[in-house]
């Protein structure tokens, strides 16, 4: 996960998910079935910092034309019920340590 930072995003609290990656491997073939990275348009700040360009690589042109956070996250549903819920399999997510989902993911789409 990439999130905004600098600026008054940081201050307020409110940094915004900027980009929502995924790969998706069957645990009993231990192959890699999907595996995507998607922008995320802020909406809250939507004009990036020169800090977030810097850190992240990404460009305030690629943040405008991504999808919203709603749009991305139904994506990543849809696939995770292609892939494991309509075939009855057990999933988990896992991510590097536990600001990707507990803290930017859940604080995003709460304000939104």
């Amino acid at each position: 996960f990439q999130v905004t930072s600098g600026g008054e995003a940081d201050e307020k609290g409110e940094q915004e998910v900027l980009e929502f990656p995924w790969v998706v491997v069957d645990v009993e073939t231990k192959e890699v079935t999907d595996e995507q990275s998607k922008l995320v348009k802020p909406s809250m700040h939507p004009t990036l910092t020169p800090e977030c360009i810097s850190s992240t690589g990404i460009a305030q042109e690629s943040a405008d034309g991504a999808e919203g956070l709603q749009g991305v996250v139904q994506e990543f549903n849809a696939v995770l019920y292609r892939s494991f819920t309509a075939n009855n399999k057990d999933f988990c997510l896992v991510t590097w340590g536990e600001a990707p989902l507990k803290r930017w993911l859940r604080a995003d789409a709460k304000r939104k």
